[in-house]
C-alpha cells in the first residue's frame, strides 16, 4: 500500500523596521538621485521625509502605500463612527431575521433610489 503525503509550506513574510521608518533625505540629495528614490518607494516600500533647510518639506511613497494607508484611515474612521457602528448593528439583526434580498432584488433597490434622488 501506498501512501501520499502532501507538504505545505508556508512562507511568513516579516514587515522590517526598516519599512515602517520614514527615511529623511536632503532636498538636494533626493534632487540628485530621484529616480532611485523613487524605485526603492515603489518596489521596496520604503518611505522619505525630504527636508529643505533642515525641515521637513515632503512625503514621498508610492500610491499604492498612500492607497493602503487611506484605506486604513478609513476603516479606523468607521470603527470610531458610532452611526456606522449602529448601521452594522442593525444589519446583522436583520440578516439573522432572514430579511436580506437576492441580488436581483437589491439591484432593482437601487434603480429606484437612483430615479427618486
Amino acid at each position: 500500500m501506498c501512501h501520499t503525503i502532501t507538504l505545505i509550506t508556508l512562507e511568513v513574510i516579516n514587515i522590517s523596521d526598516e519599512r515602517k521608518t520614514l527615511k529623511t533625505i536632503s532636498a538636494l540629495k533626493f534632487r540628485r538621485k530621484i529616480g532611485e528614490i523613487m524605485n526603492r518607494a515603489v518596489y521596496g516600500h520604503e518611505k522619505f521625509v525630504v527636508e529643505k533647510a533642515h525641515k521637513p518639506w515632503v512625503v514621498i511613497m508610492s500610491v499604492e502605500d498612500y492607497e493602503d494607508m487611506q484605506d486604513m484611515i478609513d476603516t479606523l474612521m468607521e470603527q470610531i463612527d458610532e452611526d456606522f457602528q449602529n448601521s452594522l448593528l442593525e444589519s446583522m439583526k436583520e440578516y439573522e431575521k432572514g430579511e436580506t434580498l437576492s441580488i436581483d432584488e437589491l439591484w432593482e433597490d437601487l434603480k429606484k433610489k437612483e430615479k427618486a434622488s
